[in-house]
């Protein structure tokens, strides 16, 4: 039941508001979501590769979330001799849906060549999975390692098509349209106890996202199969936008690989509770490109690179047995650089255009949060603010138009307005291992008030 601190459930919030993808989007208590990331639970720290020391339980502990941004959530942890193991879920499993139509022609049919003939059309995506599967094993001596799946609406939409011709011949048109993303990851982190209340927490991972989106087509017989390239990310559709594109679907984003470093120091005294934290996380992008002699396109040389940093400085005080403060202060920078070259095929290889950008992003957080033990050891009331005083975004995108001659420099210097988050949730200790938590956040952005999310938790131990 006791609440624990975690400065870096805040920092990653951060990473969410400029769209870096965490390595292992784990499941969180509402505690933490109410709190901002301020106090966690046992449910924050079970999957976690530094953390998972502090899970109290004796034989096992299990939880069961609905309502999250991310689907269903589950998962359960034990020990295995002096060793940790732990599981986890979430996502909406699985979904699809499948067409089939059949079409007659009879002998009168107005257009001769299609009479007696007989199509079969069949379109379905069969089964999308939507899920991500967490594994943790965890021993003193070398710290917790984390294996991540990510199946992110991976799966493929098929549509084919049979005629039978009247004298008995049948024609065979296939397609199938790759769906979706399957990404794996593998985390590692360890606590360092350096004496005077000092204990210093690094971690590491790394991640590569499969980008499943192409379709491979075969129109009949004669023909021959084609492939082509659906992955996109914002960078290329700008690049489009720019006049630097892939129309012809021969070059598409083939995945990305992710890396993170992580480090942590907490220190803890008689009247206080602090934590640094510093992160790093790299994103680079990797495309597929088909190459072939003949063809207005010839090739396209992409490249893509985001960088984002984040610090923060947190510190937790408990006023009395009912009461606990927490508060947080840090800054998440951004800095993306990408580039594509396309050389147009006109009666030989020229130069056609390069179009470059430069975006720099600085989103600074501040927030406050609160438990307070209205029922000590059975209800608890949780709640917090956060500001986001300033966002400021630096744009540089860059055309050069080889064939004419032409360069077209611009330059965007954006300001977000002030943003503010309230989150408010309670916690109903039922029994001593049985516990129920909700949350309810809302958004200010402007004039905007959002509700903008809700989610119930229970989890059991014993």
């Amino acid at each position: 039941m006791y609440t624990k601190y975690k400065v870096l459930a805040a920092a990653l919030m951060l990473t969410a508001v400029l769209c870096i993808q965490p390595l292992a989007a784990q499941i969180t208590s509402n505690t933490n979501n109410a709190t901002t990331g301020l106090f966690s639970t046992d449910v924050d720290n079970f999957l976690d590769v530094n953390s998972w020391q502090e899970v109290e339980f004796n034989n096992f502990f299990s939880v069961f979330q609905v309502g999250g941004a991310d689907g269903i959530g589950a998962g359960m942890a034990m020990s295995a001799g002096s060793s940790y193991l732990g599981f986890g879920y979430i996502g909406n499993f699985w979904s699809g849906a499948d067409t089939i139509v059949t079409t007659e022609y009879g002998n009168s049919y107005t257009a001769a060549n299609s009479r007696g003939k007989k199509t079969t059309s069949y379109s379905g995506s069969g089964l999308k999975w939507n899920s991500q599967i967490f594994f943790l094993f965890g021993a003193a001596p070398v710290g917790g390692l984390l294996l991540d799946l990510n199946f992110a609406d991976a799966g493929n939409n098929v549509m084919d098509r049979e005629s039978i011709n009247a004298g008995g011949s049948v024609v065979t048109e296939k397609e199938s349209v790759g769906l979706g993303a399957l990404e794996a990851g593998l985390s590692w982190g360890k606590n360092f106890d350096l004496g005077g209340g000092y204990v210093f927490k690094p971690n590491v991972g790394f991640s590569y996202n499969f980008d499943l989106q192409k379709t491979v087509a075969d129109t009949g017989p004669g023909s021959t199969e084609t492939t082509t390239l659906n992955g996109q990310d914002d960078f290329f559709r700008r690049a489009d936008y720019n006049g630097v594109n892939n129309g012809t679907g021969r070059v598409g984003l083939a995945g990305y690989i992710a890396a993170h470093l992580g480090l942590g120091f907490d220190l803890s005294t008689s009247t206080a509770d602090g934590s640094l934290w510093l992160g790093y996380d790299l994103e680079y992008h990797l495309y597929d490109k088909q190459t072939e002699s003949s063809g207005y396109w010839e090739d396209y040389s992409p490249s893509y690179l985001k960088n984002f940093i984040d610090i923060g400085v947190g510190a937790w005080y408990t006023i009395d047995r009912r009461l606990s403060l927490g508060w947080f202060v840090g800054s998440g920078f951004s800095i993306e650089n990408a580039s594509v070259t396309s050389v147009k095929k006109n009666g030989g290889a020229e130069p056609d255009n390069e179009y470059t950008e430069v975006i720099f992003g600085i989103t600074p957080m501040i927030s406050a949060g609160v438990v307070h033990k209205f029922l000590p050891d059975k209800f608890n009331i949780n709640g917090s603010l956060a500001l986001f005083p300033i966002g400021y975004t630096f744009s540089q995108f860059k055309d050069v138009d080889k064939r004419n001659a032409m360069t077209i420099t611009r330059t965007d210097n954006t300001i977000e307005s002030l943003a503010a988050q309230t989150s408010l949730g309670f916690t109903w200790f039922i029994t001593d291992g049985l516990s129920f938590d909700a949350y309810l956040t809302t958004l200010a952005n402007g004039s905007r008030l959002n509700l903008t999310n809700f989610s119930a938790l229970l989890s059991y131990k014993r």
